[in-house]
Parts: C-alpha cells; sequence; structure tokens
C-alpha cells in the first residue's frame, strides 16, 4: 500500500526531534527510554516517559521550538491511546489534558510554518478529533481540507478529507456538503489504488452509508457488493464484510427482494470468525406499531413470543408464550416479528431450524 501522509503521531512526528537538542543528560536519557518504549511497544511505559520528556523539553528548548511542539504531540497521543484504560473523571482529565497539548503544538507549528503549509495538516485533524466543542472541530478539519486542496496532492486531499468526514459525521454540522469529502475521497483513491486497498474500501463503505442512509438503494448495493468481493479475498471474514451482507439482507427486505436477503443472512452465517454451531442472529427487525387505542389510554405492556427460524432465517410458526397489556399488544408483536430475518442456526457447518425466544417491551415516553 502506498505510504500515508499522515504518520502515527507517537512514532512519527515526535522522531522529529532534533538529536543536536539533546543537551542535558537528564532529558537525554529520558527520552531515548521514551523511544525504547516505543519500539518495544510498551505504550504504557512510554506515556509516563513521554510526560517527563515532555516537562523536561519544557525547560530544555525555547517555548516555540519544533521539539517543544513534538514532545507536546507525544504525549497528548499516548493520553488519547490510553484513555479507556483509567477511570471515566481521569478519561475526561486525559483528554483535556491531550487538547492543550495539542493546542499548545498547533501554536507552535502555525510560527514555524506558513498558514497552508501541509505539516499543519494531521495536527490539525488530531485535535479535532479530542476537541469536545463541535463548532471548533469543524473550523479545524475544514481548515485541514483546504490545505490539502492547496497542496494539490491527491492522496493527502483523500486522507484528508475522510478523517474530516468522520470527525463531522456525528455532530450537528454533518450537511450535504460534508459528503463531498467522502465522494472526493473514493473517486481519488479509485484512480490511485487497486481495489482491495484497505484505503479505498473504507472510503467506499462510507460511500454506501451514504447512499443507503438516502435511500438509493441500487447504488447502495453495489458498494456494498464491491466491499464483499474486496473482502473474500482474505483468509478471515473482516468486520467490512459482515457489515456489508447485513446491510444488504436490510436493503433487500425494504425492496421486497427476500430471495436476495436469505443469500446474505446464510453468507453470514457461514463466516469463518463464526462457530460451526452460531447460534441464529436477528439481522433485520421491524419494530411493532405502537397499538393508537392503547396509547391514548398510556397503557403500557410486553409480550414474550416463541418461534422458529428456518434454515434460510426466516421466522416460522410463532406464538405467544406471555403477555401484559392487552391482545392489540400481541397483533402488532406477531405481524412484526414476521418479517424479522436471521442469519440461521448452523450445526456442523449447515444451516438448520432451531427455536428461539424474544419479548419485545412497549413502553411509553413520560417525558
Amino acid at each position: 500500500m502506498t505510504t500515508r501522509y499522515f504518520t502515527p503521531l507517537a512514532v512519527g512526528i515526535g522522531l522529529l526531534l532534533c538529536s543536536s537538542h539533546l543537551h542535558a543528560s537528564s532529558f537525554s536519557d529520558t527520552y531515548k527510554d521514551y523511544q525504547l518504549a516505543i519500539e518495544q511497544n510498551d505504550l504504557s511505559q512510554a506515556r509516563i516517559f513521554a510526560e517527563q520528556a515532555y516537562e523536561l523539553g519544557l525547560a530544555e528548548f525555547d517555548e516555540n521550538d519544533l521539539s517543544v511542539a513534538n514532545l507536546a504531540i507525544n504525549y497528548a497521543s499516548l493520553l488519547v491511546e490510553h484513555k479507556d484504560e483509567v477511570s471515566k473523571d481521569h478519561r475526561k482529565q486525559s483528554i483535556e489534558t491531550a487538547t492543550q497539548l495539542y493546542q499548545q503544538a498547533l501554536a507552535i507549528y502555525r510560527v514555524n510554518f506558513d498558514d497552508n503549509a501541509v505539516e499543519l495538516i494531521e495536527l490539525l485533524i488530531e485535535l479535532a478529533k479530542v476537541e469536545t466543542d463541535a463548532r471548533i472541530a469543524k473550523n479545524l478539519v475544514e481548515e485541514a481540507v483546504d490545505i490539502a486542496n492547496e497542496s494539490g496532492k491527491s492522496l493527502l486531499i483523500a486522507e484528508t478529507n475522510i478523517a474530516a468526514f468522520n470527525r463531522i459525521a456525528s455532530t450537528e454540522y454533518y450537511t450535504k456538503s460534508k459528503q463531498k469529502w467522502a465522494f472526493e475521497a473514493l473517486e481519488i483513491y479509485e484512480t490511485q489504488y487497486p481495489e482491495n486497498a484497505l484505503d479505498r474500501i473504507e472510503a467506499e463503505r462510507i460511500v454506501a452509508a451514504i447512499r443507503y442512509n438516502r435511500k438509493d438503494y441500487k447504488l447502495a448495493t453495489q458498494h456494498y457488493t464491491n466491499i464483499i468481493e474486496q473482502m473474500q479475498a482474505l483468509e478471515f471474514t473482516h468486520p467490512f464484510e459482515l457489515q456489508a451482507h447485513a446491510v444488504l439482507v436490510n436493503i433487500f427486505e425494504k425492496t421486497d427482494k427476500s430471495d436476495l436477503a436469505t443469500q446474505h443472512c446464510l453468507a453470514i452465517g457461514q463466516m469463518k470468525p463464526w462457530d460451526a454451531d452460531q447460534e441464529q442472529q436477528p439481522l433485520y427487525r421491524v419494530h411493532p406499531e405502537y397499538p393508537l387505542a392503547y396509547a391514548k389510554r398510556g397503557k403500557q405492556g410486553w409480550v414474550k413470543m416463541r418461534f422458529t427460524v428456518d434454515e434460510f432465517g426466516f421466522v416460522k410458526d410463532a406464538t405467544i408464550v406471555g403477555s401484559e397489556g392487552g391482545s392489540k399488544f400481541e397483533k402488532a408483536s406477531l405481524k412484526a416479528l414476521k418479517q424479522w430475518r436471521y442469519a440461521p442456526k448452523f450445526k456442523n457447518g449447515k444451516a438448520i431450524s432451531a427455536e428461539s425466544t424474544v419479548q419485545l417491551d412497549f413502553h411509553l415516553d413520560r417525558g
């Protein structure tokens, strides 16, 4: 795969620190300990030494020296990487500290580089990832995209677009104009990378999801089929392939093509990471309609059902085994359940019929 423009911060930017600056033995020894921990992939020790090297570096270098910025980046990236290994309170503190470190590093980079320097891009993206204010994060990634476009480097544009899209996709600033970032990235990867390049597949997965959410099922199907074809060359089942099959089940059920959905239900059941005796797994669910008469009366309840999932993943012979609230809940539950699709149970590698149970709860939001 083509070398990425972004290098891992913990082992990339930080190693730009010039050896000619290693004057004080305490700093030099600490930084060497940090490098050794990185080489040994001991990230816990690396974080400790990165913090110590950063603190020693503040006294060792001028405040606008790039070495200070790179030490801050090393420390920040390791704080982010370890955030899930600490308590909730410490996690929040780690993110706040990482944000401050990235802000400091960015300020130093702005002193040392031009406004449109590509060296700013990765730092803008990393700061946006930890920035809790979505508006600020949006501004940061938009600046990164603008710099990438100004550079004219197609792969840099594609990678920056995907990173920017991923940061904005779950925020209030996600718009159709932001979707164009993903489309443009895929177009670039299609001309620069082979079909099985992971960056290209990741971009196609994002575009497929956009198409699906737009209800453009024809193009979404094409993208997800491409992903499956590329992933099948691997010796194991990649999560992208699993997701593609699952979404295609949804698409084909929504478009009344149950026979095609069945093919993907079976494909999921046969995936290599799954057990040869894998239990049936739900893939497509329709929520029951809340009976209007009950909703008006504030009535709540539940329905428990037993049913068979046949060898093609269809629900058969559904019966009520218990309920509370009234017959309308039972009727709505049975109607919804009959539309569900499953990856069937496999025994000795062969799809078979098997029984299952489920309980559907009917609750009204009283907020």
